[in-house]
């Protein structure tokens, strides 16, 4: 007479199990580690579109210039938070023609950090998006309507939501000087994001395999 056997695992059954769940584990936290990680570039572009959408609607609805400092001031001076993070600031400049384009605890203001690991720049990107009108060099396109158009890092939106440049000596450019681009990266990929001449925010990212921004 044969014995059939009962329902149940054995020991040796589980422990089959165990490891292979440990096995997919270990494969998974490096995977779910990286996933976070590249998640954190797109939610630093969302910021930094945020901001500029922040400024525009601000500057339209209290009928004042706005100015988005991005990651340093007019002297070039680093913005970064408690954790050395760069920082974007936009803030209240004042009635047009007022302005001093220097934030103060005393300005209306909203503050934007970047993400853990992630900073300004490009990593695999070769090539400007083809939405980007600022003729600066990446990591942060836009420029002072000023001779030569030296670099900013810096740009002003007035009452009609038009974004215009700025020179480091708080001088605002006409219509058409406030577009630009900026790049952010964690080493291994990249964002864009693109204001145009009339105010309009486009987000985008590197795609390897494509070898362009999509």
């Amino acid at each position: 007479m044969t014995s059939r056997r009962q329902g149940g695992v054995t020991l040796i059954e589980m422990m089959v199990v165990v490891a292979i769940i440990g096995i997919l584990a270990a494969l998974a936290v490096p995977n779910f580690r990286q996933w976070r990680l590249d998640s954190r570039v797109r939610e630093t572009a969302i910021t930094v579109g945020d901001a500029f959408y922040v400024a525009r609607g601000e500057a339209m609805r209290t009928g004042r210039v706005w100015i988005v400092l991005i990651g340093a001031d007019l002297a070039f001076n680093p913005l970064t938070d408690a954790q050395g993070n760069s920082q974007i600031i936009a803030f209240d400049d004042g009635m047009p023609g007022t302005g001093d384009c220097a934030v103060t605890s005393a300005d209306p203001q909203y503050s934007y950090s970047l993400e853990t690991g992630v900073t300004f720049g490009v990593t695999n990107g070769s090539t400007p998006t083809p939405w980007d009108p600022g003729t600066g060099a990446a990591p942060i396109t836009f420029t002072q309507p000023r001779p030569g158009n030296p670099a900013s890092q810096w740009v002003a939106f007035g009452p009609n939501g038009v974004p215009v440049g700025v020179t480091n000596t708080c001088g605002l450019g006409r219509v058409g000087t406030g577009g630009g681009g900026v790049y952010v990266t964690n080493g291994r990929i990249d964002y864009a994001v693109n204001l145009s001449p009339l105010g309009g925010v486009r987000g985008s990212g590197w795609e390897d395999e494509e070898g362009a921004w999509q």
